[in-house]
């Protein structure tokens, strides 16, 4: 197949193909157009002038799926500028690609076509990558903000800080357990409750997100070691502020780490998962380790570390994490020029296509493990056995130097351990074509070379070119041996189908709204364990818990959840891998931690009162472990634009959970059994928590239901965009439309001027 027409040369720079399809209900006839943008020699030459392209010729195309309305349909209907014959619109080809920014809209989108896409039949947009021309990226610079992305979720930790004094706050002002309740759901509501955030992120970008940060979490915990100090008179009210800001600041840290890290390694997604959100679970118990062994162990000066530690984290944030160059904000992308957003979002290119060496995650890896084991088992230790403060410190240098070497590996130490490499040289995956995705490095470097040549011999002089037609038939001809052997690459290739529709459009879908209701239940369930599981335990057991047996439930939950987080990651990690047909669609992680709390309601709820009731708060912490994964894996899988407000979307329903379950079902239920008791603080027995757990057993049903229409959903997304590619690429290698009973996709494109203006490369 050609690659141009006899009287083009495909230009050096690539173009990158935008499409966004949807396939209509009805299966009418469908037409393949292709239009290529590449510089016409023969135009240039007979202009006089230098056969550098100018970013005004460049043309973008924007390819959308349109049925033919009827048997009587005209080309010209739709392109009016292009005056060739059918035959020689299948006969184009595009050999290169560069990157289209969204705002550039062509005449055939309309608005009331965004609604359209919201539809079942909708499949995603499918980039076609440039590969060539990239700058490598340094991965000394990235793995340094996953390093600084680690110390903000461990300032994502401090959320449970409180629990370090509401003993003491519950005894020196006679809370009840409405008055706890109260204090911990305001907390959740402001730690949850980030939508606000994720508007400034995306419009803004990080930093501001920080400086409210470094506001919010170290006055909140000021203010929390005063009020211990008896500096401030404490109330329900005071403490429930403080408290509240304490959980705000920390969840801008999650937000300030979680969506710029991602962003820097989108094919890693499961290996930065797994390196930070472990860190929010054992970040406390790694401050306090540290702080016990080499400060002291009361509660007012470890809330002032807390603070200094947040300072120190948030300034560290604001100078040096950014997004990286294809991640526009709202702000960038209405005000930089058209030229400069293409530029930047063309990079995206070498982020999915450069492999980030493996041997940094496996450090890293590595200290996450140890931390995993060691963390829990200290704490056993200090609160079944009474040490010595030798042994505190002991165990808070093992600490602080595992924290080090795990800080140690974004060190430039590639002469001994390796570099990075792009996709195309892996050893499994890159040597060969497999599955029709990705052929090898040195056919590449073989195109890239014949592409270098052509652009030498006709670019290298500012000469006009003579009417040698000799030298533009050798042209002619050797582009297009290249067109013929350039694969196309697309983003596919590297990450799952994403939605494409932004997040005020995804408010009117149904997938957004049923995982928001599965994570609604699911994390009302975990939350109400969680935050009460000493009252709980207590209430089926028929008698107090022991000092010991709360320990214990605490480092169970540490434990738990940070498995859980690794857990999911290396889910990702595995189904990630895999060619993009055999992919395990991400949606499948919301499963675990639905049934998670299904599973543990009913253990609460058949078991008898003993210790073997440590088997649900076990699965419980899993849970929760699963669930604070998915959710970001989730939200930046399967979403392409906005991802901090669909991420902190989910969030809100966690805040909704906290209050309607933790503050109004448990909190109310359990305060008017413990006074029909006789007592305002505790109750004891099973009838204290028998109604909320089998409430939320019901609740939790539902949630699995709506989690499977989601998945379902998901996965026929995924099925129709994967096929859609498939056909795209068989479109390359026949030049035409296979014959089929399926519905087909249509490609048709119109040319988009930088300038505004709308002409045709052929014209």
């Amino acid at each position: 197949m050609s690659c141009c027409s006899a009287s083009l040369v495909s230009s050096p720079c690539l173009s990158t193909y935008e499409t966004n399809m949807t396939v209509a209900a009805q299966r009418p006839p469908y037409l393949l157009v292709r239009t290529a943008r590449c510089i016409d020699l023969l135009t240039h030459a007979s202009k006089q002038a230098p056969l550098t392209p100018s970013p005004a010729s460049l043309h973008s195309h924007r390819l959308q799926l349109l049925p033919t309305p009827s048997t009587e349909f005209s080309l010209s209907s739709l392109f009016p500028h292009i005056r060739l014959p059918l035959s020689s619109i299948f006969s184009l080809f595009l050999p290169f690609y560069t990157h289209i920014p969204s705002p550039l809209r062509s005449p055939l989108t309309t608005p009331g076509q965004a609604h359209t896409r919201m539809k079942s039949n909708t499949i995603a947009q499918i980039e076609t990558l440039d590969l060539t021309n990239q700058k490598r990226i340094n991965e000394v610079h990235r793995f340094s903000l996953l390093v600084l992305g680690a110390m903000c979720c461990i300032c994502t930790s401090f959320c449970y800080a409180f629990n370090l004094i509401s003993g003491d706050m519950q005894t020196k002002y006679n809370l009840t357990q409405r008055d706890l309740s109260t204090i911990s759901c305001l907390g959740m509501v402001f730690t949850y409750f980030a939508i606000p955030y994720a508007f400034i992120f995306d419009y803004l970008g990080p930093i501001p997100v920080a400086a409210i940060a470094i506001v919010c979490l170290p006055v909140g915990s000021i203010c929390l070691a005063l009020t211990f100090m008896n500096v401030i008179e404490g109330s329900v009210a005071k403490l429930a502020v403080f408290n509240g800001m304490m959980g705000g600041g920390s969840i801008q840290f999650d937000l300030v780490a979680m969506m710029p890290i991602m962003s820097y390694f989108p094919t890693r997604k499961g290996y930065v998962t797994v390196l930070l959100k472990t860190f929010s679970g054992l970040g406390q118990a790694l401050v306090g380790t540290i702080f016990i062994g080499f400060f002291s162990s009361k509660a007012d000066r470890h809330l002032f570390f807390l603070a200094a530690f947040a300072v120190v984290t948030g300034v560290l944030s604001m100078l040096f994490l950014r997004l990286p160059p294809y991640h526009l904000t709202g702000y960038e992308m209405s005000h930089l020029p058209a030229e400069e957003k293409a530029a930047r979002e063309r990079t995206k290119a070498q982020y999915l296509a450069q492999k980030p060496p493996m041997w940094r995650f496996m450090w890293g890896f590595c200290c996450i493990v140890f931390f995993i084991i060691y963390l829990p088992v200290q704490s056993v230790i200090i609160a079944f056995i009474h040490v010595s403060h030798t042994t505190e410190i002991i165990f808070a240098i093992v600490a602080s130097v595992v924290f080090g070497l795990f800080a140690c590996l974004c060190l430039p130490w590639t002469a001994c351990c390796g570099t990075s490499r792009p996709d195309s040289s892996d050893d499994d995956t890159r040597n060969t074509v497999k599955g029709g995705d990705i052929v090898g490095n040195a056919e590449f470097e073989d195109m890239h070379a014949e592409v270098a040549q052509i652009e030498e011999s006709t670019m290298g002089k500012h000469e006009p070119l003579s009417g040698d037609k000799n030298m533009t038939s050798e042209l002619n001809h050797s582009d297009a041996e290249v067109c013929e052997k350039m694969p196309v690459v697309t983003d596919l290739d590297y990450i799952a189908p994403q939605y494409s529709t932004t997040f005020i459009q995804n408010l009117l879908s149904t997938e957004l709204w049923s995982v928001f209701w599965s994570l609604f239940v699911a994390v009302g369930a975990q939350l109400v364990v969680i935050f009460n599981a000493a009252y709980i335990l207590g209430a089926l057991q028929g008698e107090k818990v022991t000092s010991e047996v709360r320990t214990l439930l605490t480092v169970i939950n540490g434990t738990g959840s940070a498995i859980g987080r690794a857990s999911m990651s290396f889910f990702e990690i595995y189904t990630q891998n895999r060619k993009a047909e055999d992919r395990i669609p991400i949606t499948v992680a919301l499963f675990f931690p639905t049934s998670a709390s299904f599973f543990a309601l009913v253990l609460f709820l058949a078991l008898p009162g003993n210790l073997s009731l440590l088997l649900p708060f076990m699965i419980i912490a899993l849970g929760n472990g699963f669930v604070n994964a998915a959710v970001v894996l989730t939200a930046r899988t399967i979403y392409a634009k906005e991802s901090a407000k669909h991420y902190h979307f989910y969030f809100l329903a966690m805040a909704c959970s906290s209050i309607v379950f933790v503050r109004g079902l448990y909190g109310e239920w359990y305060s008017s059994q413990a006074e029909k008791n006789g007592s305002s603080l505790v109750c004891y027995g099973r009838d204290c928590v028998q109604v909320p757990l089998i409430i939320l057993t019901c609740l939790s049903a539902t949630g699995f239901a709506t989690t499977v229409y989601a998945h379902f959903r998901y996965r026929a997304f995924s099925i129709r965009t994967l096929r859609a590619r498939a056909q795209m690429r068989e479109g390359e290698k026949f030049g035409a439309p296979q014959e089929s009973n399926e519905e087909v996709p249509v490609y048709s494109a119109e040319p988009i001027r930088t300038d505004g203006e709308h002409t045709h490369p052929l014209k």
